[in-house]
């Protein structure tokens, strides 16, 4: 491959094949052109509609009997966490497609820039 003048040039052309770039807050790609980067590739039978995500208000640290029971608000794509070193409950209700039951694989994509971590509904 050749070498750019400018590497940042080339950092950028290869965040744009791959797909990734954590600096986009309009999504990792455009509309329509998943096709031509590594991210529309590896990732097929994506869906939004497939994860229904609600949310607790900010809490301290509480046990997960506690936080079973906290209310829930439905949350989208673009929800802001905070303040910094608050501590939110998410609950995921998620529905594999009919297309994808079949699929040796699936993986959920969570990017909440934050720390995370995850229980079963049993905790």
């Amino acid at each position: 491959a050749q070498h750019y003048k400018h590497s940042m040039i080339t950092l950028d052309r290869v965040k744009v094949f791959t797909g990734w770039s954590g600096f986009n807050t309009k999504g990792n790609v455009a509309p329509g052109r998943m096709d031509q980067n590594l991210v529309g590739r590896l990732w097929v039978g994506k869906s939004r509609d497939a994860v229904a995500v609600s949310c607790s208000q900010a809490v301290g640290r509480i046990p997960f009997d506690s936080a079973s029971q906290l209310p829930l608000s439905p949350i989208a794509v673009g929800f802001k966490f905070g303040p910094a070193w608050s501590s939110f409950w998410l609950k995921l209700d998620i529905s594999v497609p009919l297309e994808l039951q079949s699929a040796a694989e699936l993986h959920l994509l969570l990017d909440c820039n934050c720390e995370a971590l995850i229980f079963s509904d049993r905790g």
